[in-house]
């Protein structure tokens, strides 16, 4: 790996974003039972998020960020500050998603890191219950120096069995 590169993600890359996004979706799919609705793709044959159109507006607390490696796409992160936990906070990692090809090489760690250390400040981040590889990721990356205070609130965000991690940065 020669370099590696986690970036705001530029409007004119909004298509390339929306395919990222459409894997991340099929990937977390995985998890949803038959009977639920979540995993359910459209009419369109695309998955949908409520969300995913209000990281191309103005709201400066909506943030998408392009990870890559060697200039290839290898996955994105979205921020904003909506803290699942209720508490002050200064960003929330909404989404995090690592294409399968560069999983277990240290990139999604390293991509959060540097991430949360443009970013100082007070961070927010759940896992749902239901997904205990991310569960396990995060648990290592959120124990990792340069990030301090560290919490994890088990049970406590707006979802059953939801994780939230609460830590500083920088």
């Amino acid at each position: 790996m020669t370099g590696f590169f986690i970036n705001r993600a530029e409007p004119s890359e909004k298509e390339f974003f929306a395919r990222l996004f459409q894997l991340y979706l099929h990937d977390f799919s995985a998890f949803a039972s038959a009977s639920d609705p979540y995993g359910v793709i459209g009419r369109d044959g695309l998955f949908e998020h409520e969300h995913f159109e209000s990281y191309w507006t103005s709201d400066p607390a909506r943030i998408a960020f392009l990870i890559r490696v060697d200039g290839e796409l290898a996955g994105f992160a979205l921020a904003n500050d909506y803290a699942p936990s209720g508490q002050t906070c200064d960003r929330v990692l909404a989404e995090f998603f690592v294409m399968r090809k560069y999983r277990r090489a240290g990139i999604g760690r390293d991509a959060a890191h540097r991430l949360f250390g443009a970013h100082p400040g007070q961070w927010e981040l759940s896992v749902a219950g239901y997904n205990r590889p991310a569960l396990e990721f995060w648990r290592k990356v959120v124990t990792d120096p340069p990030l301090s205070e560290i919490e994890e609130l088990a049970g406590e965000g707006q979802h059953q069995g939801e994780t939230i991690f609460r830590f500083r940065a920088g």
